[in-house]
């Protein structure tokens, strides 16, 4: 009893504001053509009632009042849809049983209606605004319903058609939640999801949204985003493809569109498709960069394309001038041409460009040390200068596990290895070496070395 007649004064303390400084500002303002002037004020006075009963979270008492608002003030103000709106979520999440709640939620969905009726071109919450609540609501509480997840994912349609880049990110998450369901009851196409997730995606990795939030909350956006289509049944990398003949021609794209069409083929583990070729040389067209001849280059050796992997490895050491990245190159390239092409001499000239750019990498000499070892049996000479060849490999780990920690382990395996193919004492002493002196290694390596012992 208390508490109902503290919540009574508070009505009454309110309502007496109203008819005093606010009152009278109040009911200038809400004069509509239905009411006189007589009810105009009750609607007033309900409109306090209602809105004080919810935030005490008295929604029994506030129902009454609300419903009074709802069907003799529709035009009183965007509060009271905001006030219903409350209202009766607590009371679908509150029912009891199901009828009540299909009730509830029928009258919910009713108010958003109404409010685009009366108040569909407000400033801040406009008609695609509210469009975007409705089709959340029928998400949360209609998710198992084909029907109603229909009805929502053409609110969220509506929402994005007239919001565009002011579609809020719940909005953007719901609608393709709303997607994904519907593939998975075969009531849409996979195409069509991938068409909404990369509208979606499109718009959050915009730069203008980005810059909207902080990099916290914008990283939860992001991972929620992904997280659904991570939860999806991998997609046929051909619907890609289908998708895109309906957007525009590969050539067409802006390196924005090509990026985004890029991120997602990479979710759906589609990179080694045609399709994704098309999109990464396009970019490459739009903006080339040593860096993004260098990916190029290593993707066509992932597809086996190796010509084509050399010639935007030889792109990408012409585009730059750092000397780290430029080693880099070198290496990778020269790795290609003694692995694939078995162009050995080549290989070892780019493996000293690499070495002589970064002296303090090993790689290039692990290299070296290979490309000298599989050589022994192609020089030409007899058995101790063919043995000789395995000095100079043996040189080469040496060098790199003294430059490299990160090769030390690599380097010392191959000196086991290698190192047993040296050739014996007594070689040696017939051809008048001894252990410790100096050497050239012949033929096209050409390299000093020292004389060791099997």
């Amino acid at each position: 009893m208390k508490s109902s007649r503290s919540f009574a004064a508070a009505v009454g303390l309110l309502f007496f504001m109203l008819l005093g400084g606010i009152g009278t500002l109040s009911q200038k303002t809400y004069a509509s053509v239905n009411h006189s002037e007589k009810d105009s004020i009750k609607c007033l006075q309900q409109l306090s009632v209602a809105s004080l009963a919810l935030e005490k979270e008295m929604f029994k008492h506030a129902v009454g009042p609300w419903r009074f608002l709802f069907k003799n003030c529709p035009d009183l103000s965007v509060r009271m849809y905001s006030d219903g709106a409350k209202l009766f979520k607590h009371f679908v999440e509150s029912a009891k049983d199901e009828q009540s709640r299909e009730a509830y939620l029928d009258t919910l969905l009713m108010i958003y209606d109404k409010r685009i009726e009366y108040f569909g071109d407000h400033n801040k919450y406009p008609e695609g605004w509210i469009y975007g609540r409705k089709g959340m609501a029928l998400v949360r509480y209609e998710r198992k319903n084909v029907n109603a997840l229909k009805e929502a994912y053409e609110c969220f349609q509506k929402c994005y058609s007239r919001m565009g880049v002011k579609t809020e990110p719940a909005v953007m998450i719901s609608w393709i939640q709303a997607s994904r369901a519907l593939v998975q009851k075969g009531d849409h196409s996979e195409e069509q999801f991938l068409r909404d997730y990369v509208t979606v995606y499109d718009h959050i990795t915009a730069d203008g949204f980005k810059n909207s939030y902080n990099e916290r909350v914008y990283e939860r956006i992001l991972l929620a985003v992904k997280k659904i289509f991570n939860r999806t049944e991998k997609c046929n990398c051909e619907t890609f493809a289908k998708l895109l003949e309906t957007k525009s021609d590969v050539n067409e794209l802006d390196s924005n569109d090509i990026n985004v069409f890029m991120e997602v083929m990479e979710m759906a583990e589609c990179s080694d498709s045609e399709l994704y070729t098309q999109l990464v040389e396009r970019k490459y067209e739009i903006k080339p960069s040593a860096e993004a001849a260098g990916g190029l280059a290593r993707m066509f050796i992932k597809h086996g394309d190796f010509d084509r992997a050399a010639n935007y490895y030889s792109e990408a050491l012409e585009k730059t001038v750092n000397d780290s990245l430029k080693a880099v190159f070198y290496y990778e390239l020269a790795v290609l041409k003694d692995g694939h092409f078995k162009e050995e001499v080549e290989a070892r000239q780019y493996a000293k460009r690499a070495s002589a750019l970064l002296p303090g990498w090993g790689k290039p000499h692990l290299l070296l040390g290979s490309i000298y070892a599989r050589a022994s049996v192609r020089i030409e000479g007899n058995e101790l200068e063919k043995s000789a060849v395995y000095w100079a490999a043996v040189d080469q780990f040496m060098m790199a596990m003294k430059k490299d920690a990160k090769c030390s382990e690599e380097a010392r395996k191959q000196i086991d290895v290698y190192s047993q193919y040296f050739p014996d004492k007594q070689t040696c002493f017939f051809h008048g070496l001894d252990e410790g002196q100096e050497f050239v290694v012949g033929d096209w390596i050409n390299e000093p070395t020292t004389v060791r012992f099997r």
